[in-house]
């Protein structure tokens, strides 16, 4: 009696074991949002370090982005967040607005992130 109680006890942890080691291999071999290891998919712009760059918008046009004097042109595709990885829209973007950006491969903007000011 005492054996079976034993080897239900120890398959029950050795269970427990092997489990919790499977959730952390999974855990730490995703990274964050959908697998992308790198660039806008894998940010929720909560950190200066996620962006590309970062500046106040001081022109806007269709395609054109002027951020801290600097012209940045729009992907085709841009998409809008505010922090927290929330989508938005354009409209929600204005000159002297605080952004974050992110750039693909051919150096068009591929999000554009509204960054809130902090209170002092």
């Amino acid at each position: 009696m005492y054996e079976n109680k034993r080897g239900i006890f120890l398959g029950a942890v050795s269970g427990f074991a092997l489990f919790s080691m499977l959730f952390c291999l999974l855990a730490v071999s995703q990274p964050a949002w959908g697998g992308k290891s790198r660039g806008e998919g894998y940010i929720d712009g909560r950190s200066l370090k996620d962006f590309t760059g970062v500046g106040r918008i001081d022109s806007m046009k269709k395609d054109r982005l002027v951020i801290n004097d600097t012209s940045q042109t729009l992907s085709p595709q841009v998409k809008y967040y505010i922090q927290g990885r929330i989508k938005t829209s354009r409209s929600s973007f204005k000159v002297g607005t605080r952004v974050g950006y992110v750039t693909n491969s051919k150096g068009e903007i591929i999000s554009l992130w509204l960054i809130r000011e902090s209170r002092r």
